[in-house]
């Protein structure tokens, strides 16, 4: 049996080849690399992320150590308005410096050293208050400031006027001195004063 191939028959494989190979081709190499290419994007992708994440956590770090510098700052600017080290001869000398400077006449001064800390609280209308009473800060800055207070007691002698200028004095201008009792006699202008002064581990 004899067949003739036609020419349209030529053409007609010809064509078919084509496309055997077209197909071939785009199985073989051109989808092994668009699955490389789509895999490359993705390692793009994810390494893109990791550079945001990693960008991130170096501005945080950054911003923590600015925060922790800026914290220490705030804490060495505090920790200026204490006295350091003070013994009982000095805590009197400046009691009695202070009421001489008023023109009050001393009677008597009595100085009591600390021996442990002091329980200081936050002022009452203050954030750090709020915060506590809140509940959501329990750790509270007693025994934890080392900070400790120097307690004169000493009663003195003066008109009205030397006594509000010895008080507005040590108010204004003595941050490290509290007022913790006043009591005034009018009468015999006898002041009765309990000061505290504040000292700081350093």
């Amino acid at each position: 049996m004899n067949m003739t191939v036609t020419e349209s028959d030529k053409k007609l494989l010809s064509c078919l080849t084509a496309v055997l190979l077209l197909l071939l081709i785009v199985f073989l190499v051109l989808r092994p690399l668009a699955e490389k290419n789509s895999d490359l994007k993705r390692q793009i992708t994810a390494a893109k992320d990791q550079e945001v994440v990693m960008d991130l956590g170096a501005s945080l770090a950054e911003d923590a150590g600015k925060t922790e510098e800026e914290v220490g700052e705030q804490l060495e600017e505090t920790l200026k308005r204490y006295y350091q080290n003070l013994q009982s001869q000095d805590a009197e000398k400046m009691v009695t410096t202070l009421l001489l400077n008023h023109r009050m006449q001393i009677k008597n001064l009595t100085v009591t050293m600390p021996d442990t800390k002091s329980d200081l609280k936050w002022y009452q209308y203050s954030e750090k208050a709020a915060t506590e009473i809140a509940g959501e800060e329990t750790e509270k800055t007693g025994g934890q400031t080392g900070i400790y207070a120097v307690r004169v007691l000493g009663s003195a002698e003066g008109s009205r006027a030397d006594m509000l200028s010895l008080l507005t004095d040590i108010s204004e201008n003595y941050p490290a001195i509290s007022i913790a009792a006043v009591e005034w006699a009018e009468n015999t202008g006898n002041l009765t004063l309990t000061l505290e002064i504040y000292m700081c581990e350093r």
